[in-house]
């Protein structure tokens, strides 16, 4: 599972760090505070992770961020060309981070409660094999 290289990762990868420009090509990341040398899938469990949460909170359908997790994790895997890795490798790992992400989300006290309770749920199943 802790078989990719270590890379500088932004460490705060929400959605409203990234600027997303008017093409498909792109994307500035703001707010380095918390950058770090980690896991490359640190940034990408976590984005998943917001995803998730966005769309279970402000539309109260957390399966309907899938397609987009799923559309996000095979642009991803695409772009990194990772030969030694396969792809089920690389979304098992993956499960770690958005698990991590997750109950990290899960401690900010201004969230509902009960949004709160789901994400912790939430993480236990990403780590259920």
């Amino acid at each position: 599972m802790w078989s990719d290289h270590q890379s500088f990762v932004h460490g705060d990868a929400t959605p409203t760090n990234f600027i997303f420009g008017p093409d498909e090509e792109t994307l500035t990341a703001i707010d380095f505070e918390r950058l770090h040398v980690s896991d490359a899938m640190y940034d990408i469990g976590l984005f998943a992770a917001e995803l998730k949460h966005h769309f279970a909170l402000r539309i109260h359908n957390a399966a309907a961020a899938e397609p987009f997790i799923k559309c996000f994790l095979e642009h991803y895997f695409q772009a990194t060309d990772k030969q030694e890795e396969s792809y089920s490798d690389f979304t098992f790992r993956n499960r770690f981070y958005m698990a991590l992400g997750e109950l990290r989300i899960a401690r900010n006290p201004w969230l509902p409660f009960g949004h709160r309770e789901w994400l912790i749920h939430e993480a236990g199943r990403c780590l259920e094999t």
